[in-house]
């Protein structure tokens, strides 16, 4: 009964196309109204984890470059490449469990870019370079 009108219209609108203080505002609508909101846990996680990717995707690459012989520079690029997509579809296979309820949103999306994270570092430990 306390509630505002314009909260009923925000409702309506895809996660996705929100910014981060208007996702913020969504899901706090959300939880407070008993609606599932996972889809927009899930984006806003999303959207926190991706700040690491360029940190993850160059130290796979630079721990990868001293493992090459020949055309370093370029294997490297390649190495890079891949472990990039490999990233992108653990996050996106994440994202689909925490949207379907499998696991929790931020448990989820964080425990792939964890994984990632320390993955870049224990290979730039251990690189030859």
């Amino acid at each position: 009964m306390n509630e505002s009108p314009s909260s009923f219209a925000v409702l309506r609108e895809k996660p996705s196309l929100m910014n981060q203080a208007q996702l913020t505002e969504y899901i706090r609508i959300l939880q407070a109204s008993g609606l599932p909101s996972a889809e927009a846990q899930t984006e806003y996680h999303k959207r926190q984890a991706f700040l690491l990717t360029p940190l993850i995707v160059c130290g796979l690459s630079i721990a990868a470059s001293g493992l090459f012989r020949k055309n370093s520079l370029l294997m490297s690029l390649l190495f890079s490449l891949g472990t990039a997509t490999v990233y992108y579809v653990a996050q996106m296979v994440a994202s689909l469990a925490a949207k379907t309820g499998w696991m929790r949103p931020e448990s989820a999306i964080w425990f792939v870019t964890a994984f990632f994270f320390l993955l870049a570092a224990a290979g730039y430990l251990r690189a030859r370079s």
